[in-house]
């Protein structure tokens, strides 16, 4: 697959593929563009300064 980092987000919060286009919403993992795919997701949560990504 691509690399997400270099993908596109849109106002939806949506992210894009930058390889194959597919379009994932990051809360969901959902590929709103197919249902082959998903993304695995994780909880996240900070204060404003810290960030902490529950695994």
């Amino acid at each position: 697959g691509g690399i997400l980092a270099n993908g596109y987000i849109d106002a939806t919060g949506c992210i894009t593929c930058p390889l194959h286009h597919y379009k994932f919403n990051m809360e969901t993992g959902r590929n709103i563009s197919s249902e082959e795919y998903y993304l695995k997701t994780y909880p996240v949560k900070t204060d404003g300064i810290e960030l902490w990504i529950g695994m």
